[in-house]
């Protein structure tokens, strides 16, 4: 309550808020965005709410100020509540928005394909308002996942800046090939930043990346590809050669 009465008190916004693992659950964040709702011009640009516990509830308190407000970065990662319907909410939210978002991280939310699917099929076509940083790290995308992602990329106007898929192929099913064959379709939509460590990255896979680096009109400019093994010298020569 002294926190959040600080925040109503200060004459000029803050940079940026971290409450990383304040235990604040639904409760806590439904009162510190019922601060922001009334004093909007307070939101701080990037805000971290990592680890607290958070549900479904959460999300929807939190969608309302993503519409067209001064915030530009949210982490919300390890909060492994979060199911398909909260998410939806939080993608409304941005498919709404006037103005692109910076930065989304979900990571550590143990995410698997439906969740994927319900965050793209919400932003619906709105795709240019797609975030220009997701930080997806440590989740379960599978297949389905994975090309439900490519494919909203894919269909933009303009590249995003960095997308992190590390640490996806440690539990989940993770094929990367379903990835790089969106991107294949439209290499001039292919991120900046491509993060791919632990990911079940495959022999073949190599070769789909030798094919997109080659391409004339490939995006990407950085690809952190580790923690993939075992792999061939002949793989690993083509994609040097590149």
């Amino acid at each position: 309550h002294s926190f959040a009465a600080c925040l109503a008190n200060r004459r000029s916004p803050i940079e940026s808020l971290s409450l990383r693992k304040c235990r604040l659950g639904d409760e806590g964040v439904k009162e510190l965005i019922s601060v922001f709702l009334d004093h909007p011009k307070m939101i701080p640009k990037k805000i971290c709410l990592r680890k607290n516990s958070m549900r479904d509830e959460s999300c929807s308190y939190i969608s309302q100020i993503l519409y067209n407000t001064g915030l530009e970065e949210i982490d919300l990662g390890e909060n492994n509540f979060f199911t398909p319907r909260g998410l939806k909410s939080i993608g409304r939210a941005l498919a709404g928005r006037s103005l692109a978002f910076r930065r989304l991280e979900l990571t550590d939310n143990s995410m698997r394909n439906k969740h994927f699917l319900t965050i793209t099929e919400a932003i619906g076509t709105r795709l240019d308002l797609i975030p220009s940083e997701l930080n997806l790290r440590g989740n379960l995308i599978g297949v389905e996942g994975a090309k439900s992602l490519s494919r909203m990329l894919s269909r933009r106007k303009s590249p995003i800046n960095e997308l992190n898929l590390a640490e996806n192929g440690r539990k989940g099913k993770t094929r990367i090939s379903a990835l790089l064959e969106g991107f294949l379709a439209n290499p001039a939509l292919t991120p900046r930043y491509l993060n791919v460590n632990y990911c079940n990255v495959r022999e073949e896979d190599y070769f789909l990346f030798a094919r997109l680096l080659r391409h004339p009109n490939c995006s990407l400019e950085k690809l952190d590809i580790g923690y993939n093994a075992p792999h061939t010298l002949e793989a690993l020569t083509v994609l040097v050669d590149c």
